[in-house]
């Protein structure tokens, strides 16, 4: 969101100041044609809110809000209300059906992690139950439960609650651009006094595996690399192209959609399974890439955009909903070359040393950017935040509110001038000397105390 370090890669910068950032205008956010007939950018204007479990998603005061595309269409926030049962992918296609209405992204929320889908007109219910699985796979999670929807209705159709199918569901006019931009998670703060940090099975790190054939060679080790033990002792980037079967029949696939695809992990390294040693209160996390590309402060109208653009109709993350997880969409503050990709946890200290936490984002690809260059970042974010305000929009935006503590603030993960790139694998660990990087369908052997090849997912073209 704001105060991204920028010198060093293992050392702490500073304690949250801004003014070294420009605004941007919005229309430089690359590809934000989510699908042919869409166009969508971040809203400015947001007022009110409406909740989907864990996820929040911003309105607008109005009654009704006309689509750009159809004015026949309506907007709506589709919530589930207290189903009987756990309503399905089918179910809420049914119900959507039976009212005319047509799903544009459905959310997903619960301890298994958070999410959002967009819905591929045409695309049969089988292959979107498919992709749905693929996408929180990607973040190493099962699909949590359904919770809502954004869809566009006939203009006639009143806000309100609609019962069709065996459940109710709550319908609430919301901005067209809101479909296809990151739901928001929020919810009510967690109490330390009666909630308690998830229990699960851990994803520990694997034990060694017999050298593949193609593995580089081994990260050098053993650095000044100190990090605080309240920072993610272990940072992974992995990015990569699909081309997603979107209409498969016949053994044939008909129809198909090119994506880049984001997936950034953390783990707290500490003692495997008790809670992150979070003790800040009133602060949040951040942590993400950004990606430069300097053309973009030109004039010129050649090599725009970034590998990865910023309007997410589609990310999953394994971060509980209870642990507030956001995707940040505010890019305000980022430079004129910028394209930020941070993600955010209001509440860390919900969260289980030992177990990899994992975003994944994609949109679609940028055709003009094969790959952009790569710098990571963590930093603690003061929870400006009240009941109703989306968190991308208030975490860390109260400059007001200096870092209390003599602990650093933020460090930087992997520096612009080591010239990353994405697509491919990164990878930095507490006490590494530098971060790594390999590419994409090959192994790297990592360096104590890891020692087990890590194997980078290949481009699917």
């Amino acid at each position: 969101m704001f105060g991204v370090c920028k010198n060093e890669d293992v050392h702490p910068t500073f304690a949250g100041a801004t003014d070294e950032f420009d605004i941007f205008s919005i229309n430089n956010f690359w590809g934000n044609i989510v699908v042919a007939r869409r166009t969508a950018f971040v809203s400015s204007i947001a007022i009110g809110t409406l909740f989907f479990g864990g996820i929040q998603t911003v309105a607008v005061q109005a009654d009704v809000i006309i689509s750009e595309h159809n004015a026949d269409s309506a907007w709506f926030a589709l919530r589930i209300i207290d189903p009987s049962e756990n309503v399905l992918i089918p179910d809420l296609l049914d119900l959507a059906k039976s009212k005319n209405f047509e799903v544009q992204t459905i959310s997903f929320s619960g301890e298994q992690g958070v999410g959002q889908i967009e819905v591929i007109p045409g695309e049969p219910t089988d292959v979107l139950a498919a992709r749905t699985t693929e996408l929180f796979r990607s973040a190493n999670t099962e699909v949590p439960a359904l919770v809502g929807a954004v869809v566009s209705a006939p203009i006639d159709q009143a806000p309100g609650e609609v019962e069709a199918n065996g459940f109710i569901v709550d319908l609430q006019p919301v901005s067209e651009e809101l479909a296809f931009t990151p739901s928001l998670p929020i919810g009510e703060p967690a109490s330390t006094s009666d909630a308690e940090p998830r229990s699960m099975s851990l994803t520990l790190a694997p034990a060694p595996a017999p050298a593949p054939a193609a593995a580089t060679a081994v990260a050098t080790a053993a650095g000044p690399n100190d990090w605080p033990a309240y920072f993610p002792g272990d940072w992974r980037n992995e990015a990569r192209n699909m081309t997603r079967c979107t209409y498969y029949a016949n053994q044939r696939c008909w129809s198909s959609v090119q994506r880049s695809n984001l997936i950034q992990s953390i783990t707290w390294t500490g003692t495997a399974g008790t809670s992150v040693p979070w003790s800040f209160n009133d602060w949040g996390f951040e942590y993400g890439a950004t990606l430069s590309n300097p053309a973009m402060c030109s004039t010129s109208t050649s090599y725009q955009g970034w590998w990865l653009g910023g309007n997410y109709s589609e990310w999953s993350t394994s971060v509980p909903e209870s642990a507030g997880p956001y995707v940040e969409g505010n890019r305000l503050f980022d430079d004129c070359d910028k394209m930020s990709h941070e993600v955010g946890i209001r509440d860390p200290q919900m969260l289980i040393q030992g177990y990899q936490y994992t975003f994944s984002l994609n949109s679609p690809r940028n055709s003009a950017q094969a790959s952009t260059k790569l710098s990571a970042h963590y930093q603690v974010l003061h929870d400006d935040c009240t009941l109703g305000i989306a968190l991308t929009d208030c975490m860390g935006l109260n400059t007001n509110i200096t870092w209390p503590y003599s602990t650093v603030q933020s460090t930087v993960v992997v520096n612009s001038t080591r010239k990353f790139t994405v697509p491919g694998c990164a990878r930095m660990y507490r006490n590494w000397l530098a971060p790594i990087q390999w590419a994409n369908g090959s192994s790297r052997l990592l360096s104590s105390p890891l020692g087990y090849y890590d194997t980078c997912l290949s481009n699917d073209y």
